[in-house]
């Protein structure tokens, strides 16, 4: 199993109220989220519709992310396994073979329960008529191993094509562009930023110590600090007061940049779901700031943000084009 995330057998792994166990219940909506994805929607606003246990939660990230991130390869890996292909209507059904094929090649969960999760997650997006193909799919891969694929660089490395042939204009040497696909899938690692107006780095690194968390400063942002396994964010000391925070080292880097000064009014355009909003409003409680963003929902989000973080800015929903 991988690090820091969860998985329980059918006997203990029940929802309250469920006849599917836990397992189906996480394949099912990392299908649903993938499948969102697939139709244009935001990862992170699709993630936060699943309905699962909350210690699940890692575990679904994990399984949503990866098969987002190795989409063109996962259906390229789906259609050497498929006999003949499925139809334009069987989206749903295809996204959740990715999210099977993806943890035997992946992810370091018990293969046998991996497959019969997956399986019986055919029953909770109403595919019960494709569980015979999703198991004799699943247990070809775990027989026989990834297929011949096309050697297509967009497919081998999982990215657009319009992407790969940027990259190549830029950086003709093989050993380049091939460095930088191939770092691009990576999983980040997850990084915390500490309000440091509230809160020194040091006291909270020793804060999650002392709650088992290993971690450390990141070498160049004096507010981010990171973990070496990825936790719930229930989990970390300090994340429900607001005294932390969940953001990518390299979206750390804006606040800083910006350098704002008391006084001065900051505009944060496409502010969802906010991070980079908190961060102005910690690195300079007085500045005057508004946060727009185009969709009301993910706007929400923002609010919810700022409240736990005991922060104040004018929301707005605009579309900044």
């Amino acid at each position: 199993m991988a690090a820091g995330l969860s998985e329980h057998s059918n006997s203990r792994g029940r929802k309250r109220g469920s006849k599917s166990p836990v397992g189906a219940q996480v394949r099912a909506a990392a299908a649903q989220a993938a499948w969102a994805v697939d139709n244009g929607r935001n990862l992170e606003d699709a993630l936060a519709e699943a309905i699962i246990p909350e210690r699940d939660l890692a575990l679904l990230r994990e399984m949503t992310t990866g098969t987002v991130r190795h989409r063109s390869r996962l259906n390229a890996v789906l259609d050497a396994l498929m006999d003949r292909p499925l139809p334009p209507k069987a989206g749903l059904l295809r996204a959740l073979l990715r999210v099977g094929i993806y943890q035997l090649a992946q992810m370091r969960l018990p293969p046998h329960a991996a497959v019969h999760a997956t399986v019986e997650a055919c029953v909770l997006i109403d595919a019960r008529h494709a569980r015979g193909l999703a198991n004799a799919i699943l247990r070809r891969y775990q027989r026989e191993g990834e297929p011949t694929l096309p050697s297509s660089p967009a497919i081998l490395h999982s990215h657009p094509e319009w992407m790969v042939r940027r990259l190549q204009q830029d950086w003709p040497a093989p050993a380049q562009w091939e460095a930088l696909l191939q770092a691009n899938n990576q999983r980040a690692p997850m990084t915390l930023r500490v309000a440091t107006d509230r809160l020194q780095r040091d006291a909270c690194l020793e804060q999650l110590a002392a709650a088992d968390i290993e971690a450390s400063a990141h070498p160049q942002l004096a507010t981010a600090i990171t973990l070496l396994t990825p936790r719930a964010v229930t989990d970390i000391p300090g994340f429900a007061e607001g005294s932390l925070s969940v953001q990518d080292a390299a979206a750390q880097c804006a606040a800083e940049l910006l350098a704002p000064e008391a006084g001065e009014r900051v505009l944060d355009a496409c502010a969802a779901p906010g991070g980079k909003t908190g961060h102005l409003l910690e690195s300079c409680p007085g500045i005057d700031l508004t946060a727009i963003d185009s969709d009301g929902l993910r706007l929400q989000r923002v609010q919810e943000n700022l409240q736990r973080l005991g922060r104040n800015a004018t929301l707005i929903e605009a579309d900044a084009t």
